[in-house]
């Protein structure tokens, strides 16, 4: 399926006319979606386009717990809510929102399961973009990012497609020899970690967010919908920071 050519420059746009609202502040924008959708290449492709905008892509999973956190807790997956470290989570949202002139980002290697050293990144930035598979569900302890989030993009795939999308990351990396879950384990980490929160985390913002993609099983990008101006408290539906 070919993408239709008028669809990236209204959304790059429509970015664009957020950034300029939030002139001389960060706008903070979200990308949420099901494991396997898209997200990081969305926000990568996005970035591009913004090249001028001081900007910053960070992952979700860059927060995660180290395994010997996650033993300590008794959590077998890394993914889920609760298997993120939400008081570095908090503390980056603190230095980003606050403007600083540096900030700390961390950096999480999940084909090794282990912490890096931070990255360090100067501010203040025009552009922060924050994907993560649940990024603005107001699951217990995240309640702080789903306020923080200025706007959100919602890429819409069907779970199965989703799914295998995410068996097939996991075969190439096996493959490159970088680590990886088996195939089974990648299925049952789907079933265990991810599937049980898809309805009540996820699915639930495709009609809360600002913009909606539609994604192919190829990963091509369909359909565009952007929500009309509203007004609303910050943290609700209607939201428009």
């Amino acid at each position: 399926m070919a993408e239709d050519p008028e669809l990236w420059p209204r959304l790059v746009g429509w970015v664009g006319e957020r950034l300029a609202a939030r002139a001389g502040r960060t706008l903070l924008l979200g990308i949420v979606g099901v494991p396997g959708c898209g997200k990081s290449t969305l926000a990568a492709r996005l970035a591009r386009s913004l090249a001028a905008v001081p900007s910053l892509i960070v992952s979700l999973d860059d927060f995660y717990l180290t395994p010997a956190q996650r033993d300590e807790r008794g959590l077998r997956w890394r993914g889920p809510p609760g298997t993120h470290d939400l008081r570095l989570l908090d503390r980056f949202l603190v230095q980003l929102t606050a403007g600083a002139a540096q900030l700390e980002v961390p950096v999480f290697d999940r084909n090794h399961e282990r912490r890096l050293p931070a990255r360090v990144q100067p501010g203040p930035l025009a552009l922060c973009i924050l994907e993560g598979w649940f990024v603005g569900a107001r699951a217990p302890g995240y309640e702080r990012l789903a306020d923080s989030l200025d706007r959100l993009i919602y890429l819409d795939m069907e779970i199965a497609a989703a799914r295998a999308a995410r068996c097939a990351r996991e075969a190439a990396v096996r493959r490159l020899g970088a680590g990886g879950m088996s195939e089974a384990d990648t299925l049952r980490f789907w079933d265990e970690a991810i599937a049980p929160h898809v309805p009540t985390l996820v699915l639930p913002l495709r009609d809360r967010a600002d913009a909606r993609l539609t994604v192919s099983p190829t990963h091509a990008l369909s359909e565009l919908w952007l929500a009309p101006p509203a007004a609303g408290p910050c943290g609700t539906p209607g939201c428009r920071r």
